[in-house]
């Protein structure tokens, strides 16, 4: 071990990680070498290798260029202001003249921002990325934009080697944002910023902010002219939100379904204390209450007296008529109440329905255990404990369940190990008993390889996955005929063996424009075939307007291909399919873009003709539906099979309280009350089904409403959350007893399926291969639920004798399926909220089977000559008599139709945003945290972190389904399979390189493991150090504030501060793990809202770890915080932290899209509806 004597670098025992970094004359870090320590076995402790992460100054101190995990240069003016930023894949030189100098450069993507020269304020941004074709023979080189016409402030489409966006700001006389303007690709020969600003239109996206008197952000006018209003206290904090606000009708006040619509806050001594959906009329409003303060001892054990901390949580269905900390000491029934132990963690947690789960820390104030230690009447016991252990660094070792408070036996595990690099190496999975326990049988592991690479960036990057079967699916980086892919660390091809299975084709550093599946010949382009390509599937602004999987013939074809348009909120508002006839589908979006109706069949000029189904909603004010009509055949009598006039009721807390599908105001037909535990999990439909929960909110069976005891479906899960064991009525005899098989699956670290196994095989049955689209392998590039394919091993002889590809649309839906040979096996079309319909292959009528029907059709083609691509089962350019013999053969008698997800030749599971089906309902879907049901177009339960997407915590997709996807069940992301990847994890594996300090790595891995915090790291821009702030005002420096007075002050905006603190010989590592020590704090004690920092809150004696005051606490599996790291700098003796506002809309621009060569790190923790950052002192 180590003494005061001995060097860390030589001494090798006990030695987990080693980190060296050099400092220049100026005390400037320049150099951070990491070294691949081996973890175990023979030579543990040594250094088998190193990297290096390096950084470039100028004279004037700034940083101009980084070569590590990113190789990026930057530019300034003449006032030090950055101008341009250059990412780069590789560089002409690695001299020291080159870090100042892009000849030569080898640039992936260029951003700029001008400024305006009469206010110094940004002007204009444009980011301008290469086009995936321009590499090799004649490619650029040097930055993106020649600037040949000597004009920095104007673009000119000839000296541009790349695809551009376009945005324009600008401000009042007090400098604020009032206008920014997006453009896109602008179309014209040459852009310069307008003055005055345009006026809204579909061709430039315009959002208008306005101001109080007092400086606060008044309204906001979107691009659809949609606005948004709010009122603020004199402390500057939000009291009231109206979305489409509108003083016309009602005189502001809520009305009708979509008009001003009103969330309120009231605060009190500096605490929210309420969350009000202001209803309009005499309805109720819904109000969340927030009750702080704890009493040391008893009765509520907690062992910290204070006013600040959250005793509970009132939703607005509690019965329990307290108030105050001391009326739910006296009676915590029906809400949700904290015990504190004397840090300030929440070490008890009590719901609504009486469960209380406990929380054990050890002495670094990690959670090692979570305990049922009272379980509720009704829920199940399986799971009493959840254990957590970590190694020598302090990561995740093992995560396990057991079936007891104390003692008892384990249930399952999860093991880590981890590699010289500080990744996961193995990621183990014992499905009945502890990993490496005597006589296991049943640990699926899944393992990752890892290589430096220095031809580019300097970087750790993967190179190949192991699956459970022993499979390996390796990653390639591709230089061939100049590509500069494995320069980037960019992953060009995924394959297993010498068999190819996927291929990707980016923009710019990780835009994904194409997706090849070479063996099925097929490909999925955004960018048509032209030199240079037009990317005639984005419209300017890098929507998707065609979603298409094409086979890769002499004359191609499409055999997937839908054609969408949008407004100017980006909303989808007709989707029009060309190869299944009657798919077409128009969207109608109310004032708040939710949608109000979906009318299917043929488009044609912008109506439906020959409707085949029509689907409307009227929504309540929190997003319920009030009203849900399908119409199946146009005669609206909504009688016929699959039709629904469906008139709903909801409680104050957005349960449904009843159903009348037949909307005949009586007691006939079918009237259903649902009903609800007190957590709020919906519990028995009434219709269907009775739903089953444990402690943690899993759903753990499902039994039929006629029939309770029967069960029909069970599920077990792991203790990050994986739901491993599937039990459902495999003999279809209308029940699930010991005849039926049990399904087990087995995830990566990502909480994504990679195989099933049935029963005790040890073969599995199922693989799936993700897509891994991205830099090193991290799959940053694709959306987390895009599959590349499924094994199968179909005759269950423990040979994956099938490979399927998935061929999926903008929405992730899995759209069509097409095997390895190339020939279609078949399309799925889904409703806006995910009801399946199947489409065979060989149903070509779309009639819900394969029959003689379908060839007679087919002759009819072959007689006419004509094409169509449902009837080209070989999917080789035409439809002939082999085709004919496929569909009147194999194919023949195949089902599928509305309801079914896929036909019993192909048993597919994944359909509707990539979700995983969930048996036995056609409808339902497995989103991780929560269960979707489709037909109800909600989730089962309420979100666990809360009011996060809104005011229901039942709502899906903020009624956006067509635009939002949910990876996680808990948090909406935007629909984007061009580039998704960072914002699409969720409770993600960061993939921690050599640039990050074990302490960090320590730090994040324990976030991970604990499955209640999402991790995010992107880019941003900042702020330089002593810059000012427009209508800012400056304070005296802090204790501990570096470097000259007049530069390093405290720089305040409208109350909300930024904070500089002095982390000399902190390495970027070292800031990273100082500011998710401060994250951590926050989240073990569950933060949830917060008004502003104070000396006061960190100098509380009740306060003792820096927390808040206006901090509502709450237990892991309410809150999930992300983490946003924005690593923008490399200059380690700063970091600066943007708390709350400045990540509001009125100061995005000034506080992100700024330049700032020496901000080092900004951290914001999303906790419910703000960005909070999760510290302010060192």
């Amino acid at each position: 071990g180590l003494a005061v004597s001995t060097d860390p670098t030589s001494t090798t025992p006990h030695r987990l990680a080693l980190q060296e970094t050099a400092y220049d004359e100026r005390g400037r870090a320049w150099k951070t070498t990491q070294h691949k320590i081996t973890q175990s076995g023979t030579g543990a402790g040594s250094g088998t290798d190193s990297i290096d992460h390096l950084t470039w100054f100028d004279a004037e101190g700034r940083r101009t260029k980084i070569d590590g995990p990113d190789l990026v240069k930057w530019k300034f003016d003449s006032l030090g202001r950055q101008t341009d930023r250059y990412q780069l894949a590789k560089e002409n030189s690695s001299s020291f003249s080159g870090s100042h100098a892009l000849t030569g450069d080898f640039v992936l993507e260029e951003d700029q921002v001008r400024y305006d020269p009469v206010n110094g304020e940004v002007a204009m941004t444009a980011t301008i990325k290469r086009l995936h074709s321009n590499y090799g023979t004649g490619e650029t080189t040097g930055t993106l934009d020649s600037n040949a016409d000597n004009a920095a402030s104007t673009l000119t489409t000839a000296n541009i080697a790349g695809r551009v966006d376009v945005t324009v700001y600008y401000h009042d006389l007090l400098e604020r944002e009032v206008d920014r303007v997006r453009y896109g690709q602008f179309s014209a020969s040459s852009f310069a910023r307008p003055s005055p600003a345009e006026s809204r239109s579909p061709d430039r996206l315009r959002t208008t902010t306005a101001y109080a008197t007092d400086g606060t952000v008044s309204t906001i006018e979107d691009p659809r002219g949609l606005v948004t209003k709010y009122e603020h206290d004199a402390l500057g904090r939000t009291t009231k939100e109206i979305r489409n606000f509108d003083a016309s009708v009602n005189g502001g006040a809520p009305y009708g379904s979509d008009d001003n619509v009103t969330t309120k806050f009231e605060f009190s001594k500096g605490l929210q204390t309420k969350l009000i959906a202001d209803m309009p009329g005499t309805t109720s409003d819904q109000e969340t209450l927030y009750i702080h303060g704890t009493v040391a001892g008893t009765p509520s054990g907690n062992v910290l007296g204070t006013r600040n901390l959250i005793r509970g949580v009132k939703y607005p269905d509690s019965t329990n008529t307290g108030s105050t900390y001391t009326a739910i000491n006296s009676s915590d029934a029906d809400v949700v109440s904290f015990v504190y132990n004397g840090q300030g963690e929440v070490i008890s947690r009590k719901d609504q329905a009486g469960n209380v789960i406990s929380t054990e820390y050890d002495g670094a104030g990690r959670t090692t255990a979570r305990i049922v230690s009272t379980l509720a009447s009704g829920f199940d016991g399986a799971v009493r404990r959840i254990n957590t252990a970590y190694e020598g660094l302090g990561r995740p070792l093992t995560v396990t369940q057991k079936d007891a408070v104390s003692g008892g036996s384990i249930t399952d595990e999860v093991k880590f190990a981890y590699e010289g690099w500080g990744n996961i190496e193995t990621f183990r999975q014992d499905r009945d008993s502890a990993v490496d326990a005597s006589g296991s049988v049943n640990d699926y592991a899944v393992s990752y390889a890892f290589a430096k690479a220095t031809t580019g960036r300097n970087t750790i990057r993967k190179t190949s996955m192991t699956l459970p079967g022993s499979k390996t699916i390796s990653y390639g980086y591709a230089s061939r005929s100049g590509l500069p892919d494995n320069a980037a660390s960019r992953v060009t091809e995924m394959k297993d063996g010498t068999v190819v299975l996927a291929t990707w084709d980016y923009n710019g550093v990780g835009q994904v424009v194409g997706t090849g599946y070479p063996e099925a010949d097929a490909y999925s382009r955004l960018y048509d075939g032209s030199s240079p390509p037009v990317y005639d599937g984005l419209d300017k602004f890098d929507r998707v307007t065609k979603s298409r999987w094409t086979k890769d013939l002499t004359t191609p074809i499409h055999f997937y291909q839908v054609e969408v348009t949008h407004d100017e909120d980006s909303n989808i508002t007709s989707a029009t399919d060309s190869v299944c006839p009657g798919f077409d589908v128009k969207y109608t979006m109310d004032s708040l873009n939710r949608l109000t109706r979906a009318q299917e069949g043929t488009l044609s000029s912008g109506s439906i003709t020959s409707q085949t189904r029509d689907q409307e909603w009227a929504l309540g004010q929190t997003g319920n539906w009030d009203r849900n009509k399908v119409n199946l055949n146009g005669d609206t009598d909504y009688s016929d099979t699959g039709e629904v006039d469906d008139t709903r009721s909801h409680n104050t807390v957005n349960e449904i309280l009843s159903r009348d599908e037949d909307s005949n105001s009586g007691t006939t037909g079918n009237n259903y009350s649902p009903v609800y535990d007190a957590v709020g999990n919906l519990t028995d439909d009434k219709a269907d089904y009775i739903y089953d929960y444990d402690a943690f909110n899993r759903l753990m069976k499902i039994r039929w409403t006629l029939s309770p005891t029967k069960v029909i479906a069970e599920y077990k899960y792991n203790g990050l959350g994986y739901r491993v064991a599937v039990h459902t009525d495999t003999d279809a005899d209308n029940d699930v007893d010991s005849s039926d098989s049990w399904y087990f699956d087995a995830y990566d670290p990502r909480w994504r399926q990679v195989a099933r196994f049935i029963d005790s095989s040890s073969s599995p049955s199922e693989l799936f291969v993700s897509h891994c689209a991205g830099r090193s392998g991290s799959g940053d590039a694709s959306y987390i639920d895009f599959i590349a394919c499924r094994y199968r091993d179909k005759d269950q002889n423990g040979t994956l004798e099938e490979r399927l590809y998935y061929c999926q649309n903008w929405r992730a839906d899995v759209s069509a399926i097409i095997g390895s040979d190339g020939t279609a096996k078949e399309w799925v079309k889904y409703s806006a909220y995910g009801v399946p319909t199947c489409v065979p292959a060989g149903d070509v009528d779309q009639s819900g089977v394969v029959d003689s029907a379908d060839t007679g059709q087919v002759q009819a083609w072959i007689n006419a000559s004509t094409y169509r691509e449902r009837g080209d089962v070989e999917l080789d350019g035409d439809v002939d008599y082999s085709d004919k013999a496929l569909v009147e053969g194999s194919l023949a008698g195949l089902q599928g139709g509305l309801g079914w997800l896929s036909s019993g030749s192909i048993l597919n599971s994944r359909g509707f945003s990539g979700y995983g089906h969930l048996e036995p309902s056609s409808s339902d879907w497995d989103g991780r945290r929560r269960v979707l049901d489709s037909s109800l177009g909600r989730w089962l339960g309420r979100d666990p972190r809360q009011y996060i997407d809104g005011l229901s915590l039942y709502r899906a997709f903020n009624d956006r389904p067509i635009v939002n996807t949910d990876p996680s069940g808990t948090k909406i992301v935007i629909a984007d399979p061009t580039n998704t990847g960072a914002a699409a994890y969720l409770d993600c594996i960061l993939e921690c390189t050599s640039s990050f300090s074990d302490k960090f790595k320590a730090l994040v891995e324990e976030l991970r493991s604990r499955k209640d915090i999402t991790v995010t790291i992107s880019g941003r821009w900042g702020r330089v150090p002593g810059e000012k702030l427009p209508n800012g005002k400056r304070g005296p420096p802090r204790d501990g504030d570096a470097g000259p007075t007049e530069k390093y002050k405290d720089e305040t905006l409208s109350g909300n501060s930024t904070v500089r603190i002095n982390l000399a010989g902190k390495g970027i590592g070292g800031l990273m793990a100082h500011e998710l020590a401060h994250a951590k704090e926050v989240a073990d004690h569950k933060g949830h809202l917060n008004d502003g920092w104070s000396d006061e809150d960190y100098g509380n004696p009740n306060n003792p770890k820096g927390i808040p005051t206006g901090t509502a606490r709450r237990t892991q599996e309410e809150v999930e915080a992300e983490l946003a790291l924005d690593i923008t700098s490399s200059d380690d003796s700063y970091c600066t932290l943007h708390c709350k506002e400045p990540y509001l809309r009125a100061r995005r621009m000034q506080l992100l899209n700024h330049p700032a060569p020496n901000i080092s790190l900004n951290v914001a923790v999303n906790l419910g509806a703000y960005l909070v950052s999760p510290g302010g002192r060192q």
